[in-house]
C-alpha cells in the first residue's frame, strides 16, 4: 500500500504529467489553468489515513498494548482528515497574500501527528511491559503524550517568532 500510494503520488507530482493535463485542460475549456505553487497532492494524507486505521486495529498480544495502537491510530487518522479538511479551502480559492497563512486545521493537523507519532514511539513491548509493571494507565500516557506534544509545537512556534524578529532587524 505505501509503495503504491508513493508512486502515485510522485506521478502526481510530475511537471510532465502536469502539463499534460494543462494541455488536454486548456484544449478542452478555453480557459488559463490556475498556477499553484502548493501541491494538493492527496495521496501523503491517504497513505497517513490507511496507516492509522491499519496500525490502529491490528492485533496485540494485551488488552493494554491494543488501546495503545488505537489511540495512536486514532490520532494518525484525525491528522490525515484534517490535512483533508485542510485542502477544501486551498482548493476553492488560490491563495493571493505573499504571507504564509494556515487554516487552523493544518495546525491541528500538525499536533495530532507530532501526539501520534509519541505515541507510536512509547507503543514498543519494552516500554509498555515497564508502563504496566508500574500500573500506568492508557490514558495517563496519553496525557504525557499530549504534554509533550504541545511543548514541541511551542518550542517550534517560538524559533519562527525568533526568525522573523531578527529578519525584521
Amino acid at each position: 500500500m505505501w509503495w503504491w500510494c508513493g508512486l502515485i503520488g510522485i506521478l502526481v507530482e510530475s511537471r510532465s504529467l502536469r502539463r499534460l493535463l494543462e494541455r488536454t485542460i486548456l484544449t478542452n475549456t478555453n480557459t488559463r489553468a490556475g498556477s499553484r505553487n502548493y501541491s494538493l497532492n492527496p495521496f501523503p494524507a491517504l497513505t497517513v489515513l490507511m496507516t492509522g486505521i491499519s496500525m490502529g486495529n491490528h492485533h496485540q498480544d494485551t488488552a493494554y498494548s491494543t488501546n495503545i495502537h488505537y489511540m495512536w491510530g486514532i490520532l494518525l487518522a484525525s491528522a490525515a482528515c484534517c490535512r483533508f479538511v485542510t485542502y477544501l479551502p486551498l482548493y476553492r480559492n488560490t491563495l493571493t497574500d505573499v504571507q504564509p497563512s494556515r487554516p487552523p486545521s493544518e495546525l491541528l493537523g500538525t499536533f495530532l501527528l507530532i501526539a501520534g507519532s509519541l505515541l507510536f514511539v512509547t507503543s514498543n513491548s519494552g516500554t509498555l511491559l515497564w508502563l504496566r509493571r508500574n500500573n500506568i494507565n492508557s490514558m495517563f500516557l496519553m496525557n504525557i503524550t499530549k504534554a509533550w506534544a504541545e511543548r514541541i509545537e511551542a518550542n517550534k512556534q517560538e524559533k519562527r517568532r525568533q526568525q522573523n524578529m531578527e529578519q525584521q532587524q
